[in-house]
């Protein structure tokens, strides 16, 4: 157990510095783990809680750097920024960064509470869900990634037809060689899912932060400005609420992960009652404390579809679940959850994490701005050589030439994507779910008819919720591809 703690400590430690870089997030840290991943093979537990840990930790680191200089760590914090920063310009930075780090501590613990309580009532829940429901629900997740995730729905399932033709190369359900183009040694296992997250996040989103001018901040930590932040994160509890709630059920929209999520509460937070006087845009509290309710809701959302039924509800889980079930925990399995040392690896990196980095960050808030003191070109050229290393070591150093040619080349089509807009997050929820839509759609034809498969309540309850997906979807904007 002491290990296991000590491996959550230095997971929460990790992702705060990862999230408080800007333009970062949980899913360029996870993406680096993949570089250390074959030296936790004997604690599998623990590096499951550290990469938990770092999740959450993340999410909420995110929140500095768009409070401290208007630049958002991530998507997620980007609504955030809208009224954080101008209260740091009017010297309540330290004010600003407790209200958004208590109300996403906060609400991360209150829905972290359904997750809990789904897990028990798992396995009564899987007799319900056969080959018809687990391929409708694997549709649903595409038809969700693709109108959430885009302005464009055509180009979501652009998207998702890409994922799901990437997915394809390499050896069929029969074990037959496809789509290889000569090089079979090499494809034959399929595309490695650290080389194409690698090549379509990474290097896009750094050259964005190379892009922004980061200036230093000036050191500043007032805990009376921490303490009232606090007070008055609690008294807009609803708020608080709203968000977590909204989060929490994004997050369990399968492949989705509640991209826009964050928007929604902050123009609801625009419609409830005030509180404070302060005008929205000129640093109102409601405005930091509805899109924060999101943050780690969203997060234990998430969990429930990647763990129980083998779907990632979000970015982040597509690439934690390639580093769990790539050192043994296969998601989506009926036994993983037999295995009580995993969910407790779960539940322990989830809750220590968030529990101490929200500590740390408000005992800290002043010494981490020094982070923005740090040379960008250095992060640069750093979490470029170390993502690198995460590819090349994935395949045990055996085709350094091979990774590191597709690393080149998905990184050129990441520019392309994010260019014209198409959604990286809807390939990669395509290329992680296609063998598994392969093998039951085999298993579909075989053994039901078309009769069989329309008449079963759950099949009826996802078209149903489909149909309110593309009516709802014409409501949502996003920008983040």
């Amino acid at each position: 157990m002491f290990e296991l703690l000590m491996w959550t400590i230095l997971g929460s430690l990790y992702g705060l510095f990862i999230g408080i870089i800007p333009v970062s997030g949980p899913t360029k840290a996870l993406i680096m783990l993949f570089s250390v991943v074959n030296h936790f093979s004997h604690i599998p537990y623990e590096f499951v809680a550290f990469s938990m840990a770092a999740v959450v930790a993340c999410t909420i680191g995110d929140s500095f750097s768009g409070v401290y200089i208007g630049i958002p760590g991530s998507n997620s914090s980007a609504a955030t920024m809208v009224e954080g920063f101008p209260l740091t310009k009017a010297g309540q930075s330290s004010y600003a960064i407790s209200l958004a780090l208590t109300t996403s501590g906060i609400q991360g613990l209150i829905w972290f509470v359904p997750f809990l309580i789904v897990l028990p009532l798992y396995e009564h829940i899987l007799q319900y869900i056969k080959v018809p429901e687990m391929w409708v629900i694997i549709l649903f997740s595409f038809l969700s990634v693709s109108l959430l995730s885009s302005n464009k729905p055509l180009k979501g399932i652009l998207a998702v037809i890409i994922g799901v033709g990437l997915g394809s190369i390499g050896s069929d359900v029969t074990g037959n060689s496809r789509f290889t183009f000569g090089i079979e040694y090499y494809l034959y296992d399929g595309i490695g899912i650290a080389v194409l997250a690698s090549g379509l996040f990474c290097i896009p989103e750094l050259y964005t932060l190379w892009k922004f001018d980061i200036k230093s901040v000036k050191e500043y930590n007032d805990f009376k400005q921490i303490k009232k932040g606090i007070v008055d994160a609690i008294r807009l509890w609803k708020h608080g609420f709203v968000g977590g709630f909204v989060g929490f059920f994004y997050g369990l929209l399968p492949g989705y992960g509640g991209g826009s999520s964050e928007w929604i509460c902050y123009s609801i937070a625009t419609k409830m009652k005030r509180v404070f006087t302060t005008p929205f845009g000129k640093g109102a509290p409601e405005g930091i404390v509805a899109p924060e309710g999101v943050n780690n809701a969203s997060k234990a959302g998430s969990l429930i579809p990647t763990i129980l039924i083998g779907i990632p509800g979000a970015t982040w889980a597509i690439i934690a679940m390639g580093l769990w079930e790539y050192i043994g925990f296969p998601m989506g399995e009926i036994y993983i959850l037999e295995d009580k040392n995993f969910i407790n690896s779960i539940i322990i990196g989830y809750l220590v994490g968030t529990i101490s980095v929200t500590i740390f960050g408000l005992l800290l808030a002043g010494p981490i701005s020094k982070i923005f003191r740090i040379n960008k070109y250095f992060f640069i050229a750093f979490v470029t050589l170390v993502t690198w290393w995460a590819i090349i070591s994935s395949n045990f150093y055996e085709f350094i030439l091979e990774d590191s040619i597709f690393f080149i080349v998905f990184s050129f089509c990441g520019f392309i994507l994010k260019h014209f807009k198409i959604s990286r997050p809807a390939i990669l929820l395509g290329f992680v779910l296609s063998e598994r839509l392969e093998q039951l759609s085999y298993q579909l034809i075989d053994l039901y008819s078309f009769q069989e498969i329309i008449t079963r309540p759950f099949v009826i309850i996802i078209i149903m919720l489909s149909i309110l997906m593309v009516i709802y979807s014409r409501k949502v904007k996003v920008d983040y591809v």
